[in-house]
């Protein structure tokens, strides 16, 4: 019996709702969020102005090679599925210059309240998979639901919704989930207090087992080897994180961005909730310079 998850999940059918699918959005993403070439991007860009690569209904026109052209900033980015959700109850827009700034603005709030209340629904569904939180299930299931009702608002309801109440229920929630989570992985002995960075550090082949990284600061620290069962990586930053090697099959409260952002190879193992990078190339991957920062949870 797993110690952490539930037997027989179909873990597709759970997730399948937060994939990415960008060919079934307009660009939102492309137009509403600022772009700095340095970070992966085709160029730089202010938020608001439509990436010069978008065809006319919005969508990519190099969709197909981004990851020849080596666009990792487009390539890691995750809303959730908060793009297509949000274009296929808004009009379709052929020309963003002639929309009004207002309207604009409103999008963007939409949009970005959108990808928060996924996010949040992303997480909940995990904690609801979570043998040690059986307790909490009535709790989760009713924030699940308070997110499944925001999700069917229109766009300017959702320009409306004020998104801070519901985050703090949620990672309110989450923490007590660990609570349940934690005692059976590490012992009071071993557990630390949770330092903000591990930028750079070398953890390579460290006992990690049920460390709390929870909103740590992972960028560019040398993980190989390490043992990381259980591991809350509940808002981490994982940007250039090497996990080359790395058995990531109970990591807990990872996202795709996390993992697209981050180094990995054929002999890294994902959690069955997340998705091999698609730009993966013989097994593995990574950007060759930073990634724009997803915003924190």
């Amino acid at each position: 019996m797993d110690l952490l998850f539930y037997d027989g999940i179909d873990w597709e059918r759970e997730f399948a709702p937060f994939r990415t699918h960008c060919e079934e959005c307009r660009g939102l993403c492309c137009t509403l969020l600022y772009f700095a070439k340095c970070e992966g991007f085709p160029a730089d860009k202010s938020s608001g102005v439509p990436c010069h690569h978008q065809k006319p209904d919005g969508r990519c026109g190099i969709f197909q090679e981004l990851a020849s052209r080596r666009l990792y900033g487009c390539l890691a980015y995750d809303c959730f599925g908060a793009g297509q959700r949000l274009a296929a109850r808004t009009e379709v827009i052929t020309n963003w210059e002639a929309v009004p700034q207002p309207r604009r603005e409103l999008l963007f709030r939409a949009f970005l309240d959108l990808a928060q209340i996924c996010q949040s629904q992303w997480y909940l569904t995990l904690a609801s998979l979570l043998r040690p939180a059986r307790g909490l299930l009535p709790q989760i299931n009713a924030l699940r639901e308070r997110g499944q009702k925001a999700e069917t608002l229109s766009a300017e309801e959702l320009a409306c919704f004020d998104i801070i109440p519901y985050r703090k229920d949620v990672s309110h929630l989450l923490g007590q989930v660990w609570e349940q989570v934690e005692p059976l992985l590490c012992k009071p002995a071993r557990r630390q207090p949770i330092l903000k960075s591990y930028a750079g550090k070398k953890m390579r082949g460290k006992d990690l087992a049920g460390k709390n990284f929870s909103t740590a600061d992972l960028s560019r620290a040398d993980l190989r080897g390490a043992n990381l069962y259980g591991a809350n990586f509940l808002g981490a930053d994982l940007r250039e994180t090497d996990l080359r090697g790395v058995d990531l099959s109970h990591g807990l409260f990872l996202t795709q961005f996390q993992v697209n952002s981050a180094l990995g190879d054929a002999d890294t193992k994902l959690p069955p909730y997340l998705l091999r990078p698609p730009f993966a190339s013989a097994g593995a991957w990574g950007p060759p310079f930073p990634v724009k920062k997803q915003p924190r949870f």
